[in-house]
């Protein structure tokens, strides 16, 4: 099976779901079921005030945040980060961690398999 050589993509033609957390929605430009990548999703996450996911880890994928807007609070083992719009983030495969949302926020969510 051959690949296309590009991907090429704008988010208002892509249909928004939530997320597998069931809190907020997200918007995936890439997923584990297009090209063969180690990237497992490439997603915008958009999450209200209040909202929050729990503990959760993922074994196999290293997960990267990057802050669009707003301000989350993430839990990761006993150590609590407020990031906002800027902040970049990485949580490695096996690590427990949870967020809240402090306000309206928007993430970019990058999946990484190992």
């Amino acid at each position: 099976m051959s690949q296309e050589p590009f991907i090429i993509k704008h988010i208002d033609d892509i249909a928004s779901c939530h997320t597998s957390h069931q809190v907020g929605v997200k918007t995936v430009l890439l997923g584990n079921d297009q090209p063969q990548s180690p990237i497992t999703q490439i997603a915008r996450t958009t999450l209200k005030a209040g909202d929050n996911i729990d503990t959760h880890t993922h074994d196999t994928m290293d997960e990267h945040f990057y802050i669009l807007q707003g301000e989350v609070t993430f839990i990761i083992g006993h150590t609590t980060h407020k990031c906002h719009a800027g902040n970049y983030l990485l949580v490695r495969a096996g690590t427990g961690h949870a967020l809240k949302a402090t306000t309206d926020a928007e993430i970019l969510t990058i999946g990484i398999a190992l």
